[in-house]
C-alpha cells in the first residue's frame, strides 16, 4: 500500500474522488469511509454527485492513509492522534508528528510529578 504516498500531490484546487483514491493508494469506497470516520462534517463536497476534495483535505486523508498502512495505526490510534492535535501544524507533508527535545522534557517532567503524585499519597 505504500506505493503512490510517496507520488507528489498536484498544484490543483479541486481533486476528484477518482484523484484522491490514487494518490492515497486505496479504492474510494475507503476515501468515503474515512470521510465519516474521521471527520464529523464531511469535508468533501458533492458536484453532480461526484465527491470533490480541496488540496488540504487531500492532505489530511494522505495522511491518515499513511497513519494506517505505513505505520500500522488502527483506527482508534488516528482517532487518538487526530483528536490530540489542535490544528494541523503537525500534519505537514513530510512528518505526521515531530517531537522537539522541550516536547519530551515536557512529557518527562509531566510523568515525574504524576509518579510523585501517587508515591505522596502511598506514603500518606
Amino acid at each position: 500500500m505504500s506505493g503512490n504516498l510517496s507520488q507528489s500531490i498536484p498544484c490543483k484546487k479541486i481533486f476528484d474522488i477518482d484523484e484522491v483514491s490514487k494518490l492515497c493508494n486505496v479504492k474510494p469506497h475507503i476515501i468515503r469511509y474515512w470521510e465519516r470516520e474521521f471527520v464529523r462534517n464531511r469535508f468533501g463536497f458533492k458536484v453532480v454527485n461526484r465527491r470533490h476534495y480541496k488540496h488540504h483535505e487531500v492532505l489530511i486523508l494522505r495522511k491518515i492513509s499513511f497513519l494506517i498502512y505505513e505505520k500500522g495505526f488502527t483506527i482508534n490510534g488516528v482517532h487518538a492522534i487526530l483528536n490530540g492535535m489542535r490544528d494541523f501544524k503537525y500534519f505537514c507533508v513530510n512528518n505526521v508528528v515531530q517531537f522537539t527535545g522541550k516536547d519530551i522534557n515536557k512529557l518527562n517532567n509531566e510523568i515525574e510529578e504524576i509518579i510523585n503524585y501517587f508515591l505522596g499519597v502511598i506514603d500518606d
